[in-house]
């Protein structure tokens, strides 16, 4: 177990920043502008980061990847977690709203980012 945490302290790292910021309540700074749809933007760079982190740290140290691992892990998984975020925002935090439009950015950052992490790791492992 403890390798598990060495190997993926990346990833985990990246797991619990996303709670942490989808949790707590964001006061509104002034002199900041009030930008429309932020929150979305950072949803979508969010799920952008951890599905690369995800990737990476999947994909390091194995020479064959089992698709059906790098599927659940790299895009189900951080689909997944977003949705339980969005529930656990709606149920529990009252200062949160959950939202689908979030949720939708989540997947997209996620997609998106498993499809550009897909082209590198195929440039990378044909110049070997």
């Amino acid at each position: 177990m403890k390798s598990f945490f060495i190997r993926y302290w990346k990833s985990i790292l990246v797991v619990f920043a996303i709670l942490y910021l989808c949790i707590i309540r964001v006061p509104h700074i002034k002199g900041l502008p009030n930008i429309q749809n932020f929150d979305k933007i950072a949803h979508l760079f969010m799920y952008i980061a951890l599905t690369a982190v995800l990737f990476y740290d999947f994909t390091k140290n194995k020479k064959q990847l089992p698709i059906s691992q790098l599927i659940f892990v790299v895009i189900l998984f951080p689909i997944v977690y977003g949705g339980i975020i969005e529930i656990v925002q709606g149920a529990f935090f009252p200062a949160r709203t959950a939202s689908w439009a979030d949720f939708a950015f989540d997947a997209m950052g996620a997609l998106g980012s498993f499809t550009v992490m897909c082209f590198w790791y195929k440039k990378k492992t044909t110049k070997r």
